[in-house]
């Protein structure tokens, strides 16, 4: 199951998003993609990566994910891993 998504608008009203991951562009062919949506042995951490080809789903390319899990109250734990490309 994934987690709930919300985009704010300039009022500060909340709607939710219908998505599997998000995708901010920062720069030009410069992207963060935020899984929302990850594997179990993921639930309660944010998957981060950045695509290789921005055309292919986030996991169709050799790259790194930063898994980002919150813990006490200033504490955070980050665990990078490594993905291999599907052929």
């Amino acid at each position: 199951m994934g987690y709930k998504v919300f985009s704010i608008n300039q009022n500060g009203e909340r709607s939710e998003i219908d998505a599997q991951s998000i995708i901010i562009e920062l720069d030009e062919g410069k992207c963060l993609e935020l899984d929302v949506n990850p594997h179990p042995n993921h639930h309660g951490a944010l998957p981060i990566s950045i695509p290789l080809d921005l055309n292919k789903p986030i996991n169709a390319n050799a790259h790194s994910i930063f898994n980002i899990k919150p813990a006490a109250s200033n504490v955070i734990h980050l665990h990078v891993e490594k993905i291999a490309s599907y052929k």
